[in-house]
């Protein structure tokens, strides 16, 4: 029973929609709600992107990575990672301003949105090799013992 609620809340936290969350943050200013950047030449012209990517995206992706490595469960993080693009996929072509699209120009925003999934997605196997071979080095039971 543990085991189910482990990987359901492993699942859960896969799908948070990473992608469209950097993205909009990127775009929009959480203050103000006023859109960043210069839009006016379609180009992303503030960092923020990559201030949010190196820390939002980094940050999950290496906590998944590890829970996903030291329980060895894989398959979630396949699973969860689709779910989780499909989200952002939907709630990016839900935004309706006009300049989202000019914003995220030189890929437009599912471009954008597919650069990020594949960055969080190397970021999580890069972390999860590394994980597995700690378990394995030092020999450590796999996490799902704990959970039967």
């Amino acid at each position: 029973m543990k085991k189910v609620f482990v990987n359901i809340l492993l699942l859960v936290f896969y799908c948070i929609p990473f992608g469209y969350a950097t993205m909009y943050m990127d775009f929009f200013d959480p203050m103000s709600n006023q859109v960043l950047g210069n839009i006016s030449n379609g180009i992303m012209s503030s960092f923020t992107s990559f201030f949010y990517l190196f820390s939002f995206l980094l940050v999950g992706a290496i906590v998944l990575g590890i829970w996903t490595g030291s329980t060895r469960n894989y398959p979630m993080a396949i699973i969860g990672n689709l779910v989780s693009l499909g989200i952002s996929l939907i709630l990016s072509m839900r935004v309706t301003d006009e300049q989202w699209d000019i914003f995220f120009e030189p890929l437009g925003d599912i471009g954008y949105l597919l650069l990020i999934t594949i960055i969080f997605v190397i970021i999580q196997a890069v972390v999860y090799n590394l994980t597995r071979l700690v378990v394995k080095k030092f020999k450590c039971p796999p996490a799902n013992n704990y959970y039967k």
